[in-house]
């Protein structure tokens, strides 16, 4: 008998998905620290993601591992590779941010 076909790969999201769930993450999970608009809470300890001045990927880095001393969870074990690329691409992309970046879900299973 012939060989199983293997599995296609899964079209990466593109821009307009990603944004969407993105936000719907970012409202979820960011946004009691980070704030809605993304403003964050400084002297709280929660730094504003507008005018990100990260890369792209020390920001999947910390999304997913959290960053020690600091009050950032890691989300990784929380939330899936495409929850966790779009709320990345939400936030670069979003409060005056126009990075232009998509993080995908296979940046995030490399990450993790």
């Amino acid at each position: 008998p012939a060989a199983p076909a293997a599995a296609a790969e899964p079209a990466a999201p593109g821009m307009e998905q990603l944004m969407a769930e993105g936000r719907n993450v970012h409202m979820t999970h960011c946004a009691a620290c980070h704030q809605a608009d993304g403003s964050g809470l400084p002297a709280a300890g929660f730094p504003a993601l507008k005018s990100l001045q990260v890369s792209l990927e020390e920001h999947i880095q910390t999304t997913v591992h959290g960053r020690t001393g600091t009050a950032m969870a890691a989300f990784g074990p929380q939330l899936s590779n495409e929850e966790l690329a779009a709320v990345v691409t939400y936030q670069r992309n979003a409060f005056g941010n126009d990075t232009g970046d998509q993080a995908q879900p296979a940046d995030i299973a490399a990450a993790r």
